[in-house]
Parts: C-alpha cells; structure tokens; sequence
C-alpha cells in the first residue's frame, strides 16, 4: 500500500509547525540557540500531542549539517535521513518491548562508540515508562553522565511511572492537550490541502471526539475522507463516528428543563433506534449541562465552551431562558447518574430511570427565599399571631407580605421568643377495674 495516513503525511518537520505546543517548542529553540541543551529530557504529555514528533525535531536540530540550529534545514542528508527514519546515529527505541536489563546494557555498550555520520547520537526511548525496574537501574549511570556525544530524549504518557531517580536526571517537559479551536484550525487547513471540504461544525465535532489529541483528530479526519469521495456533510460525520448531534442534545435538554418526562422518554428511544451508545448518550448529556452552565457563568463563553460560535449562541440562549437553580441541579443530578448509567446492565433502562427522576422530583426552593420567610413568619407571630396561623402555609411570602394590613416590626432580626407553656392537659381518669367475680 502506497497510501500514508495524515498524521504521517503532515507530521511537522520544524518547531515552527507545531501545533498547542509552543511553550517547548520556544524552551528547546532557546536552549539549542544558545548552547545550554540537556544531556537528557523527558517528554510527558497525552497520547497524540507531539511527543515524538519533537524529539525527531530536535534530533534533526541537533544533526544538521547547518546546525546546532533551532531550525534545521530538512535538505541536509542527515536531517533527510532522520525524516526517513533511517539514520544511524538516532536510536528509537520502543521502552514496551525493549524493557529489560540486558537490552539497556546493550545500550550502555554503544553509547561508547562516536557517532559515525553527525554530531550526536541521539536515544528516543518511547513509552520509557515500561522499562522494568532493573532496567532502570541499569541505565542511572549512563543517563547522569553520558559521553558528551550522547543526547537522551525519553518520552511517556505515564510520568508518575518512571522513579524519581530517573525523572531527577532529566530536564522535563510537559505536553499539553492541544485546544480545540487550534485543532480545528489544523483540520480546516489539511482538509484544504487534501482538496476534501468539510463544513466547520464537522471538524468541531472531530475535534471534540478526539479529546485534545492531534493524532486522534486525524485517525478521524482520515477515516471521513475514506467514507466519502468530494467531500463530507455533517450528518455524514455523524453517521461515521456515531456522535449524538448537538440539535437532539438541546432538544433532550430542553425536555429535561420543562420537566416533560414523556418526551424525555421518547428522546431516548429514538436515540436507540438509530443505534446510538447509551452510555455515550449519558456522558454528552453531562456534557452538555456543563456547556450550559458554564455559558450561564462565564464572562466569555466561547473561551470555555468547546463549541462553534453558532452553538455557543445557542448554549446562551437555553441557560438564559432556565431557571439558574434548577439547571445546577439537573447539572448535578446528571453527573450522579452517569456514574450508574456507565455500570448498568441494562443503560438504556438506567438512563430512562434518571430522566424520569429528575423530571418528577420535587422542585427545591433556593435558601435565600426559605430564610425570607422565616424572618417574615417571625415578625408576624409576634405582631398578629392569628395572620400567622393562616399565612404559614403560604409557599411565597411575598405577595401576602403586601396583603399583611398591619406593619412588619423592626426587630425582624430579634430572636425569636421562648414560646408560651402548653396548657396541662387534663389527666385522664384510669380505666375501672374489673371486677373479679364473687366467690359462689
């Protein structure tokens, strides 16, 4: 097969073309510019953010004909020979199935010999985080003082797995998830290239399946552009990846809101109809009460809903329009749930029986308006005891404060007083004895 997948195709050759990774990108161009590179490093970060992808860049940085350069020049046959893959003097190295002692002590034997075409040897270890704990061990000595021609890069996606006697020798560098905006950015422009147009609200939703991770984002890309031929529409996309559309979320949402549990119900069956993960289901609708939520509070939606303008608009327009404590309730209610829905048997059956829980349970009255009526029962059991006796079981005090004929004291605040002693009731006269029967 001649075909190359899109995250090999576009992989960045240059810091430059970095994408949500500036911060090590600017370290490392810093540091090669001005001499002062460590003997070793560590790359920690998610799967997907250009962990290896930057240890390639910084091998060809470190090798160029031109260089030590912060940007090398990808002419040169060792930075050519780098980007092929094939160069004898950079050594990737996988830490899951070279992880025992003897593999390291095999490396500690050629780290003596000089490089035989460039500047420096170079050792990417990827998932260094599998080396055994002998295997580490092993390599303690070497990684803290190398021959000055060796370059260590140790990559992982599980830092809290490497001892800290290794981490100590190493200068780290932590990998970010990348943002969805940069990631659908990057999208749109592979997709220009590729000559396939895909609407932006697709690639955001694209973006949101592949959760910050870039190789993810284009294992998806590559897999819509299999599908279809000319271009993707979004119900395209959706089919393809089997995502909940955001219109069916804000509809479930908005059944939800008003308290309709039949519509509710029917939501979730036509979601199950068309095949749709239950279970996912539960964790987009999470997601969504906290887009709503989070529109409700931010100052600047767009920052912190990952969404496209159109649909920031409309998580604006949905949290605006509720009721702001019931939303955090359901908000609350939905995150209990997802737990159980998630380890169900049956997660359909699980999720309708949430939905119809919070649906038909008792609206709860915020704090502040409780309190309120409690001053104001107060004042009136100690002005017009008998108005309190048929007020008290008023759900709002407000409009029968303004029935209320008689002006509520000032002491509101006062403590209440010790109420009056109930009067004794009378004693009840003891049942009469039964009469045993005379004797005969």
């Amino acid at each position: 097969m001649s075909y190359v997948v899109l995250a090999r195709k576009y992989r960045p050759q240059s810091f430059e073309d970095l994408v949500g990774q500036e911060h090590v990108a600017g370290t490392l161009k810093n540091a090669i510019a001005s001499g002062r590179v460590a003997h070793a490093m560590c790359f920690s970060g998610p799967r997907g953010t250009g962990k290896t992808t930057v240890a390639r860049i910084f091998a060809k940085a470190m090798n160029c004909a031109g260089g030590p350069a912060p940007t090398p020049c990808n002419r040169c046959p060792s930075c050519l020979s780098i980007t092929a893959g094939n160069s004898v003097d950079v050594f990737e190295i996988d830490g899951a199935s070279n992880n025992s002692v003897d593999e390291v002590r095999e490396l500690r034997e050629n780290v003596k010999y000089a490089p035989a075409a460039s500047a420096h040897k170079i050792y990417i270890i990827d998932e260094v985080h599998m080396l055994s704990p002998g295997a580490f061990n092993a390599l303690l000595k070497t990684l803290e003082e190398p021959p000055s021609h060796v370059l260590f890069v140790l990559a992982t996606t599980e830092v809290h797995k490497i001892p800290v006697t290794i981490l100590s020798r190493c200068q780290r560098h932590d990998f970010r998830r990348i943002a969805l905006p940069a990631v659908v950015a990057h999208l749109a422009d592979l997709s220009r290239r590729e000559a396939f147009p895909v609407p932006e609200d697709a690639l955001w939703i694209i973006a949101r399946e592949s959760g910050g991770c870039m190789r993810d984002a284009l294992s998806l890309l590559d897999q819509v552009i299999a599908f279809s031929e000319g271009g993707a529409s979004l119900s395209t996309v959706l089919d393809i990846l089997g995502v909940v559309d955001t219109g069916s979320l804000f509809a479930l949402s908005a059944a939800l809101l008003s308290g309709d549990a039949a519509r509710c119900l029917c939501a979730v069956d036509e979601f199950h109809m068309r095949g749709q993960d239950m279970k996912k289901l539960a964790a987009d609708l999470v997601e969504h009460f906290r887009n709503l939520v989070a529109a409700r509070d931010a100052r600047d939606p767009e920052a912190v809903v990952p969404a496209s303008g159109n649909e920031v608009r409309l998580y604006v327009e949905q949290a605006k329009a509720a009721d702001a404590a019931l939303l955090t309730r359901l908000f609350y209610g939905l995150y209990r749930e997802e737990a159980l829905v998630r380890q169900a048997f049956s997660p359909r059956t699980a999720l309708e029986a949430a939905l119809v829980r919070l649906c038909e349970a008792a609206p709860v009255a915020p704090l502040g308006r409780i309190l309120e009526k409690l001053d104001w029962l107060k004042s009136l059991c100690e002005s017009e005891p008998d108005k309190a006796v048929v007020y008290a079981g008023e759900p709002d005090p407000l409009p029968l404060l303004a029935r209320v004929s008689a002006p509520v004291p000032e002491a509101t605040q006062a403590p209440l007083s010790p109420a009056p002693p109930a009067p004794a009731r009378p004693a009840e006269a003891p049942p009469p004895a039964a009469h045993a029967p005379e004797p005969g």
